[in-house]
């Protein structure tokens, strides 16, 4: 955009009104520009708003670990039992002493108690060493995580308040990889506190709806007026580069006092 001299308009002194990048489809947003020589023009434009594409996550999937059959008590008393039978029907085709009857009954008693003790220690073996399926802890979704503090968020667009707890996505939708910006919004006093000691360099990090984690690093501390300008230069309209500037970024805002806000912008 340019002045009457072909001098061109700096983006920041461009105004916007009426474009909300939630609302997919055709929106008339006015511009409003002024040059150095106090000139003031408006203009009225079509912006088409497209819907995100949404990427399919893939969940990695756990083969069972295999469970070792074990013979059950049954199986091996009925093998105890099938032995001494066998063992007297072999027996009993010969005549033998009453003294030989006896020593051969007592060795195949003790060879069938040999033979059950041995089945429940193999039965005990095969339990032992048996695996156990693995424990898969549950992936946590829709938080940020900053200054040790994780703080859930839910769907919260263009609300007149920040939600009782937790944290709410005001613009955008949380989503880490769809290359737009997301505006947080939290109490302070509550869950938003920690916000207040993040400092330039510090990370925050967001996992999104479907489970996909990205971590931010804050580039800018600034306070804020509920007219969106820098509470330390009224000149200074903070809402173009914190809301509306593209690309994958978001920002943080929660409340210093009744008419001033910290907001930290992170990407």
């Amino acid at each position: 955009m340019t002045d009457q001299l072909a001098t061109t308009i700096d983006t920041n002194a461009l105004k916007v009104s009426g474009f909300d990048p939630n609302q997919v489809g055709e929106q008339k947003v006015q511009l409003q520009a002024s040059d150095t020589s106090g000139n003031t023009t408006k203009k009225e434009v079509v912006v088409t708003v497209k819907a995100p594409e949404v990427k399919p996550v893939a969940t990695e999937s756990k083969a069972t670990a295999p469970v070792a059959e074990s013979k059950t008590e049954e199986s091996v008393a009925e093998k105890a039992v099938e032995t001494p039978a066998e063992s007297t029907t072999t027996e009993n085709t010969t005549t033998k002493s009453p003294e030989a009857s006896e020593k051969a009954a007592s060795e195949s008693t003790t060879a069938n108690v040999a033979v059950a003790e041995s089945s429940q220690e193999t039965i005990a073996s095969q339990d032992a060493s048996t695996p156990e399926a693995a424990t898969v802890a549950p992936t946590e979704t829709s938080i940020l995580r900053f200054a040790g503090s994780t703080v859930p968020f839910i769907q919260y667009g263009g609300a007149s308040a920040a939600p009782s707890s937790g944290a709410g996505a005001w613009m955008g939708n949380g989503n880490v990889s769809d290359g737009a910006p997301t505006h947080f919004i939290g109490h302070n006093p509550g869950d938003f506190a920690g916000v207040i000691g993040l400092s330039v360099g510090s990370a925050i990090t967001v996992v999104d709806g479907s489970g996909n984690e990205r971590t931010y690093t804050v580039y800018e501390v600034i306070d804020v007026t509920d007219d969106g300008y820098n509470a330390n230069d009224p000149s200074d309209d903070v809402f173009p580069r914190m809301l509306y500037a593209g690309g994958e970024r978001i920002s943080l805002q929660t409340c210093i006092n009744d008419s001033v806000n910290r907001c930290v912008l992170a990407r």
